[in-house]
This record gives structure tokens, C-alpha cells and sequence, in this order.
């Protein structure tokens, strides 16, 4: 599970890379459960 969410992480990071600067942990989290729930649909 740990291992899913870090490659999901790094995913993201290496897509949209200027969002880490944007974006707090708290936020980047929210940002992702949001992606997750697009890719999921």
C-alpha cells in the first residue's frame, strides 16, 4: 500500500512538478485524493 502511494506521489511529482512548489502537504494530499477520484471514474 505504502509502495502504491509512493509511486502515486512520485507520479504526480513528475508530471506536474511545479505544484510541489505551489502546493503545501496538506493540500498536495488533497490534490491527490482528487486525482485519484478522476482516475477512478
Amino acid at each position: 500500500m505504502n509502495k502504491m502511494k509512493t509511486k502515486l506521489l512520485k507520479v504526480i511529482w513528475d508530471d506536474s512538478a511545479m505544484y510541489t512548489e505551489w502546493y503545501d502537504m496538506e493540500e498536495l494530499r488533497a490534490m491527490i485524493r482528487d486525482w485519484k477520484t478522476v482516475k477512478t471514474v
